[in-house]
């Protein structure tokens, strides 16, 4: 697997809590090789999120690459935790994220400074605008398509080690998640940290 991790998603992610605002959709993240623009995107993950409409939320993850492996997470905001699980080995990890300050908004995961663009389009159909992350040196190193209202970033493409990396979220349905969705494969056996 390359060095990318979408555990938490893309890197520009909305922090706070979004109740009312269930949906569920699939994404999948690509990478194309440092140095080689010309050659096709290769998708190296899959998966589908899900929010309920108390603000939980859940991805689930799977690479499509030569290890087989499906893995994801569950936050939930009003217990202030996120249990990360791998579903082939059934094992979960719980981590207590701390109190917070309350602060919600746009937050980027990594060294740079988010810049908000007036540019404005429908994607999957929702309403999105334009974040641009720059690097110290003014180079925009991500570009991301985020929609406010649900707090969801529904394309992003950046630069990382590996190369330029890819996140598309598809095929988004607003209606609440079956309750089960949320179950973990480890029941309720679980290591704290």
């Amino acid at each position: 697997m390359h060095q990318s991790s979408n555990l938490a998603g893309p890197r520009l992610t909305f922090l706070g809590t979004l109740e009312d605002r269930p949906f569920r959709a699939d994404f999948q993240e690509s990478v194309r090789p440092l140095g080689d623009a010309d050659s096709k995107w290769k998708q190296t993950l899959s998966g589908t999120m899900f929010r309920d409409s108390q603000g939980r939320t859940k991805f689930l993850i799977r690479s499509v690459e030569s290890t087989p492996c499906e893995f994801g997470s569950i936050f939930d905001p009003h217990k202030n935790t996120l249990i990360v699980f791998d579903v082939m080995s059934g094992s979960c990890t719980e981590t207590f994220l701390g109190g917070g300050d309350g602060a919600s908004g746009w937050q980027f995961m990594g060294p740079g400074h988010i810049k908000p663009l007036d540019e404005q389009r429908e994607i999957e159909g929702l309403r999105c605008r334009l974040f641009q992350v720059e690097a110290e040196d003014g180079r925009t190193i991500v570009s991301s398509w985020a929609c406010d209202e649900y707090g969801v970033v529904l394309f992003e493409q950046r630069q990382e080690d590996v190369g330029a990396v890819r996140w598309e979220m598809t095929n988004l349905g607003f209606k609440e998640p079956d309750p089960a969705v949320f179950e973990l494969p480890c029941g309720d056996e679980r290591r704290e940290e």
